[in-house]
This record gives C-alpha cells, structure tokens and sequence, in this order.
C-alpha cells in the first residue's frame, strides 16, 4: 500500500467544503526525494481556483456562522477536535510527510506532535479574545471601549521544508481569531495539509468555506496575494519570494496586512569557557537537521581561538558519523535528502563555488551522497571561512556549515554580525553571564539560544529583524497579527 493511500482526494483541491478539479485540470507531478521517481500527482490551480478559493472564504467569513455566530467556546472546541484528529492518526500523517518531503521519519513524527499542540494552545485563546472598556472618570459624558476582531479572510502561503508544521502556526492562531483562511502549501509538498483537511471534512469540523486548501505553484499564489477579497497574507519562505509577495499585496487594491517569515544566516559563538560536548551536539543539530533546510539554522560558527582546534576536530568526527550512518530507510538514516532537485542543485553550487574560489578549507562532505540517486547530500563542513565569503553571507538552505576565523574578543564578532542582512536567530555557548549579556543584548535577532539551540515553542513568538522578515508568529503576539482593533466613542447624553 502506497504511503499516500489514505489521502482519498489527492488529484482535488478543497474549496467550500468540497473536493473539486481544478478549472485548468492541470497536474503536477510529485517527485520521491529518496528515489528520484514520480510518485503522485496533484492539481496545478489556477488564478481561477484561487479565486473561487478565496471567494468561498470571503462567503464563510461574511455570511456563514463561523464568526457571526458561533461562539469562541464552540471555535475553542473545534480547535480541540482538530488538536485530537492530529493525534489520532499521529501514524499516518508522519508517513506521509516524510514520504513526501523526504525527511526522517523521527523528524516528521515530532513535528506532527507539534501541530497537534500547536492547535491546542490557540484552542485557549479563542474564548479569550476581548476588548477594553476605557475609564474616562464620571464627570465626563464619553463611554469609550475597544472592540477586537478578526481580520476576515486570509491567505496563507508557506515552505516545503516544514509543510504542515507551517500552516498550522499560521491556520491555528487565525481560526482562534475567528478569521477563514485559504491555504496554498508548497507545491512539491502538500499532503499532509490535504490530509488534514480530509479529516476536518469527514469530522464535520469547521462550517463549510471556513478553511480551504488548493495547491500549485506562482500562479496560484500571486492571485491569492494580489485579490482584493483577501485580507491578510502569511508567507513563509525565501527573501526573494518574500520580496513578492509584499510587493503584489501593497500594490493590490487593499493594501493588506502581510507576515513575512524568511531567510536567515544565523550565527553561532562559542567561547573557550563553554561545555564542548553540548555545544557540539547543538550545533549539528541546529545545522543538519532536516538536512539543513531551516530558516533559523545555525550555519555560520564562530568559535574563540583557545578552543577552535579542539572543537572542529569534534565536529568533524561527528559529522562523518553522520555520513557513515547515511541510508535510504528514512526511519533509520542518520540524516535524509533535501527536498527536490532544485533544492540539490542550489546546495551543489554553493560547494562548488566555496571549493573552487578557496572561500575555506573542506573539512568534511562536499558532495552527494552516493547511495541514492534521490536527492542527498552529505552534511558538509568548511573551515576557515573569510566574513566576505559567499557562504558566509548567503542563506544555503542545506546540510553547509561554515566555521569562521578564529576570534579573540565577542566585541569583534558581535561588530560583524551587525552588518548582516539577517536578523532571524543567534545563538551563544559560554559559562560567563558576562559575555551571555553582551551577545544577547547587542546581536538583533529575533530568537536568541542560550547553551541550547533550535528549540521553538508555542509560548514564544518567533520572528526576526532586517532581512529575516517582519512580524511574528507563535506566542500571543500572534494573536495580534490576525486581529484588528475598533475603538468606539459614545456621548451618554443620548
């Protein structure tokens, strides 16, 4: 039985709460990472899907009861039967996106576990969004108060290297609010988003137009960016793309509220005084997981000079324990392929263009990995690397960590890392409160790991500054970006 069997609809878009063909009837073939070979199709949409998309939307937020009037207790409990669907076939969705992106099946598993509890937390915040009455003393004829609602319909438009973990940190905290959503996956990886709603359909879950799914590729995605009807876009995904997106929602006729959560080259520090082993340990994690492909990756590594050889000998040693232990069995693999060959191809040059114009030396990998004809690529390491490197300045979005000049001061590193287009994650190892206070009150990122890395929770917002986007995601602050707030102002005299 294929993977993706439980998937009943996987040629359909999901519009107004029912599976129809796209009105072009175009397909677009699903590449298995791990092989190489097609292994489904799916619908390419067009402008006209999405228009009917966000339409359908436009109806359920309008008309429908959703917001009108069911109460934030009943959204609360649908957020919870969602949480519990999640869970139920905790299984079958961690096949599916790991089939389907390519990734471990352990990494799939957890970030399952994930949207589950991420549908949970907001589940709370959905009888608790409230406004404020507004004293104005009693000698005054004013009764003022705010009044905090949903944004109406919002698009969504997110990355293939975490696909359904993404649009549940985007789709949660939005139907919390009380706001309908269309949803466009990443068009190498939407099965696990198609999957989910298969179960929100069947559960009879949401009113029918409340949440909507098509996939595809920019055709789709400009017409949902650029719509008038649509009130909100979340995006995740590269600078470049980001760039578009907020110039297509500017430039439509609403001028729409926009998320952008995109690149990073995020920096590592760690100083003589720090535990080795945990660092170590961190820093592999935070660069070869998920092969790489994460925003927030610790791909650049700083380390002070009293401890530089030691610790790259480490990480050498580990890293080719990852290589050896390399396979085509994603439950078992110390580390599995990126996501596609463009994907390939993107961290191919960035190697070849380090290694031809002696930007820092090898130290391990630099190539694929020769087991597969999918899409892997060994967990490589470059020692050495100069600040004005291309591999040190530009986001890879791969298995490619570059371990900097030795440095004397954290001043200088902290100078340097200033001018950096990027401002999404910065993480430091130390013992010294001193030099923790430094890094983290001087370096603008908008997460900050302390002796730790990579770990993200619901609780936190989760954003960055500069280049790395704008806006936030998880935390309460969410809440804020998929709500408005309306003050009212009345004379009491009447």
């Amino acid at each position: 039985m294929s993977a993706f069997s439980p998937i009943k609809n996987i040629s359909k878009l999901y519009i107004g709460g029912k599976w129809i063909s796209s009105v072009g009837n175009k397909q677009k073939s699903l590449i298995n990472p791990v092989t190489g070979k097609e292994h489904a199709h799916v619908c390419e949409s067009t402008k006209e899907d999405s228009v009917a998309a966000i339409e359908a939307a436009r109806q359920a937020f309008d008309n429908g009861p959703w917001y009108k009037e069911w109460s934030g207790a009943n959204r609360r409990d649908a957020l919870l039967k969602i949480s519990s669907l999640i869970s139920e076939n905790l299984e079958t969705f961690a096949t599916i996106e790991a089939v389907n992106t390519g990734k471990c099946y352990a990494d799939a598993e957890w970030e399952i576990q994930d949207c589950a509890s991420i549908f949970k937390y907001y589940a709370g915040f959905a009888d608790r969004i409230q406004g404020r009455y507004i004293s104005s003393g009693t000698n005054t004829k004013f009764d003022m108060k705010t009044i905090t609602e949903p944004l109406g319909v919002c698009g969504m438009i997110s990355s293939f290297n975490y696909p359904l973990q993404l649009i549940t940190w985007k789709s949660a905290p939005a139907l919390a609010a009380g706001n309908t959503i269309v949803v466009k996956p990443a068009p190498q990886t939407p099965l696990s988003v198609l999957y989910l709603v298969q179960l929100i359909n069947e559960n009879k879950v949401l009113p029918n137009g409340v949440f909507n799914v098509i996939t595809g590729g920019i055709e789709a995605g400009e017409a949902i960016v650029s719509s008038p009807n649509v009130d909100k876009i979340s995006f995740t995904g590269s600078v470049f793309g980001g760039k578009a997106v907020s110039r297509g929602a500017s430039a439509s006729s609403n001028i729409k509220a926009v998320t952008l959560e995109l690149g990073g080259k995020s920096p590592v520090i760690v100083m003589n005084d720090a535990d080795l082993e945990n660092a170590s340990e961190n820093i592999l994690m935070g660069i070869f997981s998920n092969s790489g492909m994460n925003c927030c990756a610790g791909s650049k590594l700083y380390i002070q000079s009293g401890v530089y050889n030691k610790l790259v000998q480490i990480l050498k040693h580990k890293t080719q324990a990852i290589i050896d232990g390399i396979t085509t069995d994603i439950k078992t693999s110390t580390m599995c392929t990126l996501v596609d060959s463009t994907q390939l191809k993107k961290v191919e040059f960035y190697v070849n263009h380090a290694i031809e114009n002696n930007e820092g030396k090898l130290l391990v990998g630099g190539k694929r990995w020769a087991g597969s004809e999918g899409y892997y690529f060994e967990p490589t390491i470059f020692v050495g690397v100069g600040a004005d490197a291309k591999i040190a300045k530009e986001e890879i979005f791969g298995p490619v960590l570059s371990i900097m000049e030795p440095f004397e001061d954290l001043d200088s590193v902290i100078q340097t890392e200033s001018q950096s287009e990027f401002g999404l994650a910065a993480a430091i190892f130390s013992s010294s409160s001193k030099h923790i206070n430094n890094f983290t009150r001087n370096v603008k990122a908008g997460t900050t790991w302390i002796n730790t890395y990579n770990y993200v929770f619901p609780d936190l917002p989760f954003g960055g500054f500069k280049m790395s986007g704008i806006g936030r995601e998880l935390g309460s602050e969410v809440m804020g970006e998929y709500t408005a707030t309306r003050s009212v102002i009345s004379d009491t005299n009447y």
